[in-house]
């Protein structure tokens, strides 16, 4: 008879693809994991992995296997949680993945409310760019992840999705004071700019195909931290979501103005995989994050609205 912790074992070997990273993550001796492999293998009568140099690949029957359990074992610890709580106190494990750009105050609020509020809630946080996070979301590493851009993800159902407006930062902001500035005047400033392939970059370049213009490319830098440092110590202006800058504009260190005409937008969803039972702790924990989000837009860190489409 096959357990239900053998069953969890090979997902993890299955979802790390190496049988000693899934030891350290389980606090199993290798040896150990490696014979309940092989032993549920012999159960089954075929091979779940191939074994490489560097490390281990699904077979089509592990990959069933992995697709079937997965989906088991999270409708199994769906019911439990409900029924052990009543449907009323969340409580289980919540995995998501997290955008590193939106700020550690801003996940650390999330964590501080959560476990104020549901203490029986175990929030783990996972951080990587929207593509690695619709890849844990498909492989089921994770329950639910912030992303932008959610049109691109079309099989992922969202939670919420909020538009923000980009505004141009600087150190000195610009040299007649405004809320809004056009994106034929920024066009005109020696900006500090992504490579082609960024998000930030290909918004910018659109925009200046729609106004017939070319962009003043003062350098081109891939990290919206090392922008922002060049932003602050005055070396061009930056374009941004106003939530990846707003502290140095709280604590004074960047100027920060709307950009208009047209305006430059960027959509950020909680996605929420496809099959994912949406268990109550899943449920109370997107809901506390849309709240924080609708907080930081109050107080005029972030700069854009929820959207009802």
């Amino acid at each position: 008879m096959i357990e239900l912790r053998e069953l969890r074992n090979f997902i993890r070997v299955a979802e790390l693809g190496s049988i000693s990273a899934a030891a350290v993550y389980l606090h199993m001796a290798q040896p150990g994991l490696s014979r309940q492999i092989r032993l549920l293998e012999t159960r089954l009568g075929t091979d779940l992995f191939v074994r490489n140099g560097r490390g281990v690949v699904l077979t089509h029957a592990g990959e069933r296997l992995k697709n079937d359990a997965s989906e088991l074992i999270e409708k199994l610890s769906s019911s439990i949680a409900d029924i052990q709580n009543n449907i009323d106190t969340p409580s289980g494990e919540v995995r998501l993945g997290i955008l590193p750009n939106l700020g550690a105050k801003f996940y650390a609020d999330i964590l501080t409310k959560a476990k104020q509020r549901y203490p029986l809630v175990k929030i783990i946080m996972f951080e990587g760019y929207s593509h690695d996070i619709v890849g844990w979301l498909k492989r089921k590493v994770i329950h639910a992840g912030l992303v932008y851009e959610p049109g691109n993800y079309p099989e992922m159902r969202p939670d919420f999705t909020f538009v923000e407006r980009a505004v141009l930062a600087s150190k000195e902001g610009l040299s007649s004071p405004c809320k809004r500035v056009s994106f034929s005047q920024v066009v005109e400033l020696p900006l500090i700019v992504p490579s082609e392939l960024g998000l930030t970059r290909h918004k910018i370049d659109q925009a200046a195909r729609l106004a017939g213009k070319s962009i003043r490319c003062e350098m081109e830098v891939d990290s919206y931290a090392v922008t922002a440092q060049l932003a602050m110590a005055g070396n061009g202006y930056a374009v941004f979501p106003r939530s990846f800058i707003w502290h140095e504009v709280e604590q004074g260190f960047l100027q920060a103005v709307e950009i208009c005409d047209p305006e430059i937008q960027y959509s950020l969803s909680l996605l929420v995989g496809a099959g994912t039972a949406q268990r109550l702790a899943l449920s109370r924990v997107a809901g506390l994050i849309k709240e924080t989000v609708a907080d930081y837009r109050d107080r005029g860190r972030w700069g854009g609205n929820f959207s009802h489409s």
